[in-house]
């Protein structure tokens, strides 16, 4: 039970890397002179001040990682303070990791008529049943019945190497609860589950057979991006990020721009109502189908703002 409650905190980290598959906008020499030091400000953040077209007041946006290990986890005082001038906070989903949602994170990843082992050969599975025994702690014969998308997103608390990591969603909702604010979404849980439902099983089982045989070059490739993600150097996070999608990346639309532009209206609602802070997966703010982007094509002015992450 400990660990499916701990996937279910974790099952938005997988949309998170998927996300990253966002390409940098295509620029001409000529633009990307024009832009140097706009550029040179804007991707050293992952907070951004909305102002204008009509706003009596400027909302915020936040590119958060959804997990990380306590050492490498801070909200700064810049982000802290955005929350404070703000009425409300605005997530992706609320309270993603409440027990109460197990039965809904298991049954959207149980497949109907069909067992984990009859997407591979007799060797393949005792590959992937080895490695989860062995590298994970998971028997796989008791979920046989699951999904190759929940053994993949199964993998990432060994990922990620702590055993108990930190979210911003769950401690930004822990602080705008205790200042009194209330915290909603724009999607449901049932929603981002229904995502992977899209994907089809057999594309999902070549990918999870491919994490269980590049494991140590996944859990590097993770590791990088937390570094990145630390040094908010936001185009060479994108840029490396699509070059580790693996077997999903034709998926990015699914996984990430479609939500993009259905979450614009949302956000242009919820900011005339009251000064918003928006934490969203920071795979969901760059490039020319990024919200950052989205938003300004709307009339909206986005500020970087300077935001430490450095312990």
């Amino acid at each position: 039970m400990k660990m499916i409650k701990t996937l279910a905190l974790l099952l938005t980290s997988l949309l998170f890397i998927q996300g990253f598959s966002q390409s940098p906008d295509k620029k001409n020499k000529k633009d990307k002179k024009k832009d140097k030091k706009d550029t040179e400000v804007s991707t050293q953040t992952w907070l951004w001040e909305i102002s204008g077209n009509g706003l009596k007041q400027p909302s915020y946006l936040y590119g958060t990682i959804h997990i990380l290990c306590p050492i490498d986890f801070k909200i700064s005082d810049s982000l802290k303070s955005k929350l404070e001038k703000s009425q409300q906070l605005v997530l992706e989903v609320v309270d993603a990791d409440n027990p109460m949602h197990m039965v809904t994170f298991m049954e959207s990843f149980m497949m109907e008529g069909k067992k984990l082992k009859d997407f591979y050969t007799e060797k393949e599975y005792e590959e992937i049943r080895k490695f989860f025994n062995d590298s994970v702690g998971v028997d796989v014969n008791m979920y046989g019945m699951m999904s190759p998308m929940f053994f993949i997103i199964a993998t990432l608390p060994k990922m990620i190497g702590c055993e108990f990591p930190k979210s911003y969603e769950v401690e930004l909702t822990k602080l705008a609860r205790a200042q009194g604010k209330e915290v909603k979404e724009v999607e449901t849980l049932e929603g981002q589950l229904s995502l992977f439902d899209t994907i089809p099983e057999h594309i999902q089982a070549k990918e999870l057979l491919r994490v269980v045989r590049e494991w140590n070059k996944e859990k590097q490739t993770f590791n990088g991006l937390v570094q990145m993600y630390r040094s908010q150097d936001f185009d060479k996070s994108v840029a490396f990020m699509h070059a580790h999608m693996g077997n999903m990346v034709e998926y990015k639309d699914i996984l990430l721009d479609n939500r993009n532009q259905e979450w614009i209206a949302k956000i242009k609602t919820m900011a005339a109502e009251k000064p918003t802070l928006f934490a969203f997966g920071a795979g969901h703010l760059g490039g020319d189908k990024g919200l950052v982007e989205l938003l300004k094509k709307e009339g909206y002015t986005l500020t970087p703002v300077k935001n430490e992450l450095e312990n």
